[in-house]
């Protein structure tokens, strides 16, 4: 089943800092300041998020945009932050 990602923000996005911490802080394009998270994925990288359900927006060249959501399910970061971590 697709589902589309949407991070769990609390205060200053203390629910996406697994994405943050565990796996995309040495992807990470800018730093975190709003509700959207830019990481760098190879469009091959960026292929297999979405072939395990993901949704984001392609950005630039090798990068991809999450913009998260304050009703997120904590599982759905947990889930997104492993598959970053596996790529």
């Amino acid at each position: 089943m697709r589902f589309t990602l949407r991070l769990l923000v609390l205060g200053l996005f203390a629910l996406s800092l697994p994405v943050e911490t565990k796996a995309a802080s040495d992807r990470r394009v800018y730093p975190v300041e709003a509700n959207e998270i830019f990481i760098r994925a190879t469009s091959a990288e960026a292929q297999s998020l979405r072939d395990q359900g993901f949704d984001f927006y392609d950005w630039g060249p090798d990068e991809i945009r999450f913009v998260t959501s304050w009703d997120s399910d904590a599982r759905a970061v947990e889930q997104l932050a492993a598959a970053i971590a596996a790529l």
